[in-house]
């Protein structure tokens, strides 16, 4: 799947909002996304796990690509 360009995290998957940080297809998602092991967008579960660990719900991690 094609990825585009993010300031965190160098490239992301094409169809996630770089601004609002959330997927845009995630109702109507492909297959590829819904079978990625563990059960969701890896991209997804690793922002939404450091938003959890700083209780910050706008938190997002910078990264070596920073």
């Amino acid at each position: 799947m094609r990825r585009k360009a993010d300031k965190y995290f160098g490239k992301t998957c094409r169809f996630f909002d770089t601004e609002k940080r959330q997927c845009t297809i995630y109702t109507a998602r492909p297959t590829i996304c819904r079978e990625y092991p563990g059960g969701g967008c890896g991209y997804y579960s690793f922002l939404m796990a450091e938003r959890n660990s700083q209780e910050d719900p706008d938190h997002v991690a910078s990264t070596w690509n920073v």
